[in-house]
Order: structure tokens, then sequence, then C-alpha cells
């Protein structure tokens, strides 16, 4: 008996793997006929969006940062709200130990 529902659940696997193989695509769709490589056709994908993006990010870039070039004093103040965002997306928050500072003065700093 036990043999007879081994092959009963192998048999009921084979056909809904059977016809899930013959199932047609979903609607709005096909199957994939690409030729060649398509990990590297993938790769390819990669780099241009990257390209793309790192293109349009010169531009915004540009609407973040008010800087101020009359002198070094008055960029230096420009910026550093962009500064104390930067420190705040690395999370160097936190004030540094005095002990730490004292120590990184006397062997530099790492």
């Amino acid at each position: 008996m036990h043999a007879s529902l081994c092959l009963r659940r192998s048999l009921f696997a084979f056909v809904v793997i059977a016809n899930a193989a013959l199932a047609a695509p979903l609607a709005g769709t096909s199957d994939l006929t690409w030729d060649g490589d398509l990990a590297a056709r993938m790769v390819d994908g990669i780099h241009t969006f990257l390209d793309r993006a790192t293109a349009a990010s010169v531009e915004r870039r540009a609407r973040h940062w008010k800087r101020d070039y009359s002198s070094a004093e008055a960029y230096t103040k420009s910026v550093e709200p962009n500064r104390q965002r930067l420190k705040q997306v690395l999370g160097v928050v936190d004030e540094r130990l005095p002990e730490l500072a004292a120590y990184q003065r006397e062997v530099g700093a790492f």
C-alpha cells in the first residue's frame, strides 16, 4: 500500500509539472528568444542604466549646492549644510571621545 501511495504522488507531480510546462504564456508576454550570453546582455543594461543615472545626477547635484565663491570663508560657510548632511548619512554624528582624540594626537590619526 505504501508503494502505491508513492506511485500516485509521483504520477500527480509529473502531471502537474508537465501541465505547467505546456501551459500558454501569460497575456501580453511571450517566450524568451534572445540569442547569445544573457548575463552579458544584463550587465550591458546595468551599465547603460548607471551611465544615465550618473549623468542625471550632475544636474540634480547642482540644485543642492549653493556655493559662495566670494571668499574662502564664504565658501566654507556655504557648503557647511552639505557637510553636515554627509556626516549624518555616513553616521559620524557622535562626538569623539576625549581619550580617543588624545590618543590620535599622540600616534597620528588613522
